[in-house]
């Protein structure tokens, strides 16, 4: 699953406000460092997020 789409499952773009440095600049984080295995992700696009809280 691809970071955009975790995102996009648990959040809207317009539900986001942006802060860092007087939003001059854009954070963000990766879950890896290896290179994405984009060939398989058609298959995988019914992926749901669940999330216990």
């Amino acid at each position: 699953m691809q970071e955009s789409d975790f995102l996009n499952q648990i959040t809207k773009v317009t539900d986001l406000e942006p802060k860092a440095n007087n939003c001059t600049r854009v954070l963000v984080w990766h879950t890896r460092t290896e290179k994405p295995h984009l060939a398989n992700e058609p298959k995988h696009r019914k992926d749901t997020v669940v999330i216990e809280v």
